[in-house]
């Protein structure tokens, strides 16, 4: 898929219409206008879509990418809880590795090459 240069504002606009995987994906990737302002909005989807995975996932990269490790861990486990992915217990091993929790990292790896084999 080709994206074209689009604005954060057009963004914002463009995922509640379609709720694509890409865009979320694409927003929670953004640096402006910054990681707070970011946040916020994908707190306010969350109110109206509280089980999708995809907005958990992004929610748990800007959390990720501000350093929050403890709140971007928990974010995960909300979109695994709603849906497991490779993508999310990779990132999730990724997360506890930062936390020191190596036991608990591995058997999240381990999750994500279980996942993969059986796709």
């Amino acid at each position: 898929m080709v994206f074209h240069f689009i604005s954060t504002k057009e963004l914002r606009k463009a995922i509640p219409k379609t709720w694509s995987h890409e865009l979320i994906k694409l927003y929670a990737k953004l640096d402006a206008p910054d990681l707070a302002t970011l946040s916020k909005q994908i707190d306010r989807w969350l109110v109206d879509r509280p089980r999708d995975p995809n907005l958990w996932l992004a929610a748990s990269q800007l959390a990720k990418r501000d350093e929050l490790w403890t709140q971007a861990k928990q974010f995960l486990e909300r979109s695994i809880d709603n849906k497991e992915s490779a993508l999310a217990y990779n990132e999730l091993g990724l997360i506890l590795l930062a936390l020191g929790q190596e036991d608990e990292a591995i058997k999240a790896f381990n999750k994500a090459l279980d996942l993969n084999k059986n796709q």
